[in-house]
Parts: C-alpha cells; sequence; structure tokens
C-alpha cells in the first residue's frame, strides 16, 4: 500500500429531504391552477420551504412558484396541509406540476410524480338581438355589449 494512504474510509451519505405526498389540483380555471399537498409535521424541519414547478407543455416552458405564494392550510393528525395558486397561465393549456421541499441548503427532494392539468377553455361569445322598432317605420339593429368569457371545462 502506497505511502499516505489509509484504509480507513468515513463514508457520509446525504438524503434529501421527503417528498411532499397526495399532491392533487383544484380549482382550476381559465388562468389558474390550485395545487394541494400534505407532510407529515415531523418531515418538515425548520428553515425548510416548498417549490413548485409547472411547465406549459406546449411551449416546454418551465416556470417557479416561490414560498410567497404558498399558504399552509391545516394540521390535522400530525399532517400539514399547503396549497399554492399559479396564476396568469393561458387558457386551454397542458401543464405538468411538480411539488418539491427543499432545505435551506438548497436540497430538493426528489422522486416526486408530476401532476397533468389543463386550464379552462374561454369562449367569447357575442350576443345579438334584432330589434324592431315601429316609430316613424324605422327598424333598428342593436347589438348588445360582450359579456365575460364563460368557462367551458378542459
Amino acid at each position: 500500500m502506497p505511502v499516505g494512504v489509509t484504509t480507513n474510509v468515513d463514508v457520509v451519505f446525504l438524503t434529501g429531504p421527503l417528498s411532499p405526498q397526495n399532491i392533487t389540483v383544484g380549482p382550476i380555471t381559465v388562468s389558474q391552477i390550485s395545487v394541494h399537498w400534505m407532510l407529515t409535521d415531523t418531515q418538515l424541519k425548520v428553515g425548510w420551504t416548498f417549490v413548485v414547478r409547472y411547465v406549459d407543455m406546449s411551449l416546454r416552458q418551465e416556470s417557479i412558484l416561490g414560498i410567497t405564494n404558498i399558504s399552509r392550510l391545516s394540521e390535522t393528525g400530525g399532517l400539514l396541509s399547503y396549497t399554492a395558486v399559479i396564476g396568469g397561465l393561458r387558457s386551454y393549456r397542458k401543464y405538468r406540476i411538480e411539488v418539491f421541499t427543499v432545505t435551506h441548503w438548497g436540497i430538493e427532494s426528489c422522486g416526486q410524480t408530476p401532476v397533468m392539468a389543463q386550464t379552462g377553455k374561454c369562449v367569447k361569445k357575442i350576443y345579438k338581438a334584432d330589434v324592431l322598432i315601429f316609430h316613424s317605420m324605422i327598424s333598428t339593429r342593436v347589438k348588445f355589449p360582450k359579456k365575460p368569457c364563460t368557462i367551458l371545462g378542459p
């Protein structure tokens, strides 16, 4: 054995934080998707946080939702419930969503199963009506103003 080489090897295993559980989506609108998940209170340490990553599957564009948009809803039986609202989305698009637990050192959890969701479809309608006014034998066509879009499910 060469000089200076030791046979004692200290092995350090670094494990990442556990992944959020029970990730679900809803309600979904034409421009927002609400994401919900849970984590046991023993799995979340002081200084740890969450990151929500979502990808517009049409554009293959990834975005990140940080801690300022994530809310802790409740605690029941040792489970902490969280929600985040992803806003500013395009209508009738499919999104891949993943939630990660992040340590204060920046180490992310792994092994998430992505959740897929599609924003609602916005259908704009123009409302027209024929109104005949028989005053002095004049007929008039009236166009009503547009109403906000009607939301159709994905």
